[in-house]
């Protein structure tokens, strides 16, 4: 999931040093990531459809994806954020009873109506841990889960599957099998007690995937690896606009490794501060970064009239950096923001409900740090903005190529 505990320990880390920036923070030596495919069953059946409807086929995938994020307390205990999603939603095919109106009843040839509904996990355990040889520990977690699902309505907005959005005890177990001082084997499982009140199934799954820590390599004494100009920190003002479209966005989020979104940005300017916190001595870096941004949308056509609505939004995020091409006059970079913690000023645009005024930011693109000194910093990028599945109603904000330039200091 967008990892906030990510976030959380790089804003701690902001008073390192400029000097200590080749050294890897203490508490980036602590962390480890975790990913792999799940199987996952939540028995989904007729019990979940509100009073007048009737199932005439529940399709419940069991292929999930699941993600982690831990910190190290010491050799016994650590904190973990994980993430579960489906690779495919479980889906209902409904008939609407006597009771539902003759639009309901009819909302196709045959008269039923088949719609998806969303689940998405997020859990926040403190993790025992067990060695057992050199190579593998027994790991017992317990803490709670975000459980989100979002039903669907029939055409005349009559509720089939309500929405709900609730925390559950969550409780687990696995094994970890090192390979390398940096890789794990990771097989795991773990159960969601059903909930009456939320008419939610119990969930059970298991998982087996790899977990990276990052590798703690020093230089050796004597050695100096060709390195280039890292500058500690960097002020730039942006300006979005649609004049090119959204076709950039659309092939990227096509190939799956970026999102689209619902409503889509017009215009905007933005401010923004990004500072280093680690860096390699040339390929690869970590930042932090705080921006404030005005946004319109594309506006909304009401009665042969325009309504627009502008808002606001204020970010806090990770950089990851891939320094791929050194130059005499500039180092290029490709850069990936993810899971910035956001507050956007409007939680409804254009009678679109976001879910909430809490979301998230993420950006991609390409950036430079331009000229002797490298005093010159650009970047082109797109970005994204959505509440990550968190809330029911989860549409998403497309912002278009934005234009960055500023300088270092």
């Amino acid at each position: 999931m967008r990892s906030i505990v990510l976030i959380l320990a790089i804003l701690i880390a902001v008073h390192a040093k400029a000097a200590d920036r080749e050294q890897m923070p203490a508490w980036m030596k602590k962390m480890s990531f975790e990913a792999g495919p799940a199987y996952i069953q939540y028995p989904f059946s007729p019990a979940q459809l509100n009073p007048g409807f009737i199932a005439r086929e529940i399709v419940v995938p069991n292929i999930a994806f699941k993600m982690g994020l831990a910190y190290q307390v010491n050799a016994y205990l650590s904190a973990k954020m994980s993430y579960l999603m489906p690779s495919a939603w479980v889906s209902y095919t409904v008939e609407a009873g006597e009771t539902a109106s003759a639009t309901d009843r009819a909302v196709s040839q045959n008269g039923t109506l088949t719609r998806p509904v969303w689940m998405n996990y997020a859990g926040f355990t403190l993790n025992g841990h067990l060695r057992l040889s050199n190579k593998m520990e027994a790991v017992a977690e317990a803490g709670a889960a975000l459980v989100t699902r979002k039903g669907f309505a029939t055409e005349s907005n009559l509720q089939v599957i309500d929405h709900a959005t609730y925390f559950a005890p969550l409780v687990g177990a696995g094994i970890h099998y090192r390979l390398h001082d940096s890789w794990s084997v990771v097989a795991s499982g773990g159960l969601i007690p059903a909930s009456v009140g939320h008419n939610q199934p119990r969930t059970t799954y298991a998982s087996l995937g790899i977990r990276f820590k990052p590798p703690v390599a020093p230089t050796a004494p004597g050695q100096k690896p060709a390195a280039m100009i890292h500058p500690r920190q960097w002020l730039q003002v942006g300006y979005t606009s649609n004049g090119l479209g959204y076709g950039v966005n659309s092939f990227i989020s096509g190939m799956g490794i970026f999102w689209g979104g619902r409503l889509e940005v017009e215009e905007g300017v933005q401010l923004q501060y990004q500072r280093n916190i680690y860096h390699t001595p040339r390929w690869f870096a970590i930042d932090w970064g705080i921006h404030a941004a005005r946004w319109q949308p594309v506006p909304l056509m009401a009665g042969g009239q325009e309504i627009q609505e502008t808002f606001y939004t204020f970010s806090v995020y990770p950089v990851f950096r891939l320094n791929f091409l050194q130059t005499a006059q500039a180092d290029l970079y490709f850069f990936y923001t993810v899971a910035g913690p956001s507050f956007i000023s409007r939680s409804t645009l254009h009678n679109i409900d976001l879910g909430r005024q809490f979301i998230f930011t993420d950006t991609m693109g390409f950036g430079a740090f331009a000229g002797k000194n490298r005093r010159l910093a650009l970047e082109l990028r797109i970005g994204h903005y959505s509440n990550g599945n968190m809330f029911p109603s989860n549409p998403g904000v497309k912002v278009p190529l934005t234009l960055l330039v500023g300088t270092t200091f």
